[in-house]
């Protein structure tokens, strides 16, 4: 592997507005040979899946690699659904994009706002963008991406929004700058608790971590808490993997992401 270096209710990946701090959890792993997500975090993966008994409302996964994409998923908490059981130990692929979600207040659980959101890019491929985090003025975000992509929009969640400004910017763009451009360009016009997102191409895990270090409180219950917002990453023989927290690893290797700095990272030759 090589790596280089206000509307208050917005995404399903937000906060609680009841007070208690909650967000969507990402996973993601890249290798040179195909592998599942149990395979990518062997002995933690209950500890991970655990976490949707609070992310609960639905998952998806996507795997993609040179021979195109595939994906799996649904509504249901993934500790409570025989589709994840089957997908976390049979899917396999050599680059793996998953999302446990938490629905905001009053939006829908439904199959159109359940990440990854994926696109097929002229020259690139079929591509996947998962989010994790929350902003504020929705509306400021949606006329924002009407001035890069007018891609309609299949469900009613703002991370869709950050996913087709990243897509359009790919255009003209790597992947790496494309995020972190859609990140600078969307933290210009909305605060934001956070910008976390992964992005899978055919060759490439692309992997961002975007914090406010005191984000805004207002509307909830409690101030709000950056560190659950602190993502991870670990190199094995097996490959590179990329996780959001709120878990505890049973092994070594895992080191914080840098925070606004995308981390790219190879299949190995």
């Amino acid at each position: 592997m090589s790596s280089t270096r206000d509307t208050p209710l917005g995404d399903v990946c937000a906060l609680s507005r009841k007070g208690s701090a909650g967000m969507c959890r990402l996973f993601g792993h890249i290798s040179s040979s195909p592998t599942t997500v149990s395979g990518a975090l062997g002995e933690d993966t209950s500890a991970f899946t655990a976490l949707s008994g609070r992310h609960k409302d639905g998952w998806g996964l996507v795997g993609l690699d040179g021979s195109g994409a595939q994906r799996t998923g649904d509504t249901l908490a993934a500790r409570e659904s025989p589709r994840y059981a089957s997908a976390s130990t049979g899917f396999t692929s050599t680059g793996l994009l998953m999302h446990f979600r938490l629905a905001s207040p009053g939006t829908p659980v439904i199959d159109a706002d359940l990440h990854p959101f994926e696109t097929v890019l002229p020259g690139l491929g079929p591509v996947a963008f998962a989010h994790n985090g929350h902003m504020f003025d929705v509306p400021a975000l949606r006329r924002l991406v009407a001035g890069y992509s007018d891609a309609p929009l299949r469900g009613t969640t703002d991370s869709e929004s950050y996913a087709q400004l990243v897509f359009a910017l790919m255009r003209d763009l790597s992947p790496a700058e494309a995020l972190s451009t859609a990140a600078g360009l969307i933290q210009e016009v909305t605060d934001v608790v956070a910008l976390n997102a992964l992005l899978l191409t055919p060759s490439e895990l692309h992997a961002l971590q975007w914090l406010d270090p005191a984000p805004r409180s207002d509307g909830f219950r409690n101030p709000l808490d950056p560190a659950l917002f602190v993502m991870r990453s670990r190199t094995s023989e097996s490959g590179v993997t990329v996780a959001s927290n709120e878990w505890e690893p049973s092994g070594e290797g895992w080191e914080n992401l840098p925070d606004r700095e995308v981390l790219s990272f190879a299949r190995a030759a």
